[in-house]
């Protein structure tokens, strides 16, 4: 199992339910993932030894940070939202508060500042095709990478992976 503190493995519970089974799972099977984009960034990105990341506003479907945003509005209102903020402050007391108040500063900036790249788990028998056909109209190269990179647990650059 994956070493935590109790407020992070609480959190998984709650938000992420499975996901420290599945990070072991990924990192016992060795498991590989793709980095899809075009030819001309990957070699860049093989260069410079670096992922490159898009904004999330050039790209042709900003749809999925305004549905996002959406998601979090309906959980905070409503009676599934009530529910929700009662579970959550009898679990961490002053918390909803605290949240509410962080939300609104971070709006603007998921709006404008949000950055995705392209990675998918990626198995053997994939190496010819990929599993991604939709993300071939994007790019027409795939990096298969191990996992290291996306299993490492760090803040450093304030990136993280999710599933």
């Amino acid at each position: 199992m994956i070493e935590v503190d109790d407020d992070t493995r609480k959190f998984w519970e709650i938000f992420q339910p499975g996901y420290p089974e599945r990070m072991v799972e990924v990192a016992d099977k060795k498991r590989r993932f793709a980095y899809y984009t075009n030819a001309d960034t990957a070699l860049k990105v093989i260069r410079n030894k670096e992922l490159w990341f898009r904004n999330a506003t050039v790209m042709n479907d900003f749809s999925e940070i305004s549905y996002g945003i959406d998601l979090i509005h309906k959980v905070f209102s409503g009676e599934a939202g009530e529910r929700f903020r009662v579970a959550v402050e009898d679990i961490f007391e002053g918390t909803i508060g605290l949240v509410d108040k962080r939300l609104q500063g971070w709006m603007h900036d998921w709006e404008l500042e949000t950055y995705i790249a392209c990675i998918s788990e990626h198995s053997e028998d994939e190496d010819k095709s990929g599993r991604l056909s939709m993300w071939r109209a994007y790019g027409d190269t795939a990096i298969v990478v191990n996992n290291a990179p996306m299993m490492a647990f760090t803040d450093k650059l304030a990136v993280y992976s999710g599933q």
